[in-house]
């Protein structure tokens, strides 16, 4: 940053707004001195940093008077400045210490300066404070969105129908509404997007189910919300592994849901995988494709109709990101991108001039350094002839090679 020091933030969100990108997330902290022997803020309100248009980093504090924040999320808004929610006031539940027995629901906008508008949309109970289960915030239509999973079946000690289920908070015209969409078990990995082909909401998520007189490995289900929600329609799944939610994206012909199937043994690979669901509900898979097992906190980039492009993480012992691009017909092997430190956790999104961005979370071993660090990468990776209106096969893109590296 301009005064010397650099911020660490476990990112949750990132939202590129004209020329500015907001990364939130926490624990945020920002650290002075060397590497090998710096010390660390402890500022309980930083949840992030903001890059201007200058490419000038500072850090973001929450706002104020609510106390330490989780599960922070935030999307662009109309008037340049960024809605964000975020859980309050947490109290952790004394029989699973990753879910909060009770905890606040906030919205507050910010403006890239200053916290206004801050509101307590509702109390919630027996939600996951697991940062890859919640949805991100979307915005349609001047309607404002936002998922959470909820499991009182420990709590209540029965797995009665209505104890598990999905809560979804939605404001229309200044005014805050929650919706509920009933699970047969607890879900996971929520995706929510916006439909503008039905004028609603589309959610994706994951969750074991029941049938045939037995219960079935997690499998990914899809509901929409027109007049009201539609009963969640399985459609993908796997008699033998577990599926999660990667990525929901909407588009001109409906939406593309991005998937990770478990390994099935420790030996085994990881599955990636893509469904596009067409605004008639019609199903068409892009090809699949398997990474190592270390092979964790993948990045999906849908680049059109027919096309999407994969950045995975190359095991935890690595040094660069897997590019892979893959429709219904096959895949393709861009190359790779090489990465300083092993590779954690990645974001990415498209630019306008065709390159991609890249967000990655990378961790230093030496005892005196920060324990993580996240890097912005600029990827030059373009698809010639791809467009969202050609969706001709493109010609072979070469290798990505990043051509600019931000330490944040």
């Amino acid at each position: 940053m301009a005064d010397g020091r650099f911020p660490t933030v476990n990112f949750s969100s990132l939202a590129p707004h004209t020329g500015r990108t907001l990364v939130v997330g926490v624990p945020a902290f920002l650290w002075s001195g060397a590497d090998t022997n710096a010390s660390r803020s402890s500022d309980p309100s930083a949840i992030g940093v903001l890059r201007d248009s200058l490419g000038v980093w500072r850090p973001v504090g929450s706002p104020a008077g609510l106390g330490p924040v989780q599960l922070v999320r935030a999307a662009a808004a109309a008037d340049g400045g960024w809605h964000v929610i975020f859980v309050s006031r947490v109290v952790l539940s004394s029989h699973n210490p990753t879910t909060a027995a009770t905890a606040e629901v906030w919205y507050s906008h910010f403006d890239g300066t200053r916290w206004r508008a801050s509101t307590r949309i509702a109390a919630v109970q027996d939600v996951p404070v697991l940062e890859h289960e919640t949805s991100g915030v979307v915005e349609s239509g001047g309607t404002i969105a936002f998922a959470l999973p909820f499991d009182s079946s420990l709590r209540r000690r029965s797995n009665a129908a209505g104890n598990q289920g999905v809560l979804v908070f939605t404001r229309d015209r200044g005014t805050w509404a929650i919706d509920t969409i009933r699970t047969w078990a607890g879900p996971s990995y929520v995706r929510l997007a916006a439909d503008r082909a039905h004028n609603g909401l589309v959610i994706v998520f994951a969750q074991r189910y029941f049938e045939d007189r037995r219960p079935w490995p997690a499998a990914v289900f899809l509901s929409r919300r027109q007049r009201g929600w539609s009963e969640p329609r399985r459609i993908v799944a796997d008699q033998a592994r577990s599926h999660s939610v990667v990525a929901l994206v909407e588009d001109d012909s409906g939406h593309v849901v991005a998937w990770q199937r478990q390994s099935a043994s420790i030996a085994d690979s990881v599955t990636f995988g893509a469904v596009r669901v067409a605004a008639s509900g019609r199903l068409a898979s892009f090809r699949a494709l398997r990474a190592a097992d270390e092979s964790l906190g993948a990045a999906f980039l849908h680049l059109s109709a027919n096309r999407a492009l994969w950045l995975l993480p190359m095991g935890t012992q690595g040094v660069g990101v897997r590019a892979v691009l893959s429709d219904a017909r096959g895949i393709e092997e861009l190359g790779t991108v090489d990465i300083a430190s092993n590779s954690l956790r990645l974001v990415a999104w498209q630019n306008r001039d065709g390159t991609i961005s890249l967000l990655v979370g990378v961790k230093t071993s030496e005892a005196r350094q920060p324990p993580a660090q996240t890097v912005l990468s600029t990827l030059l990776l373009k698809c010639p002839g791809e467009s969202s209106t050609n969706p001709a096969r493109a010609s072979r893109a070469p290798s990505p090679q990043p051509f600019r590296e931000d330490s944040l």
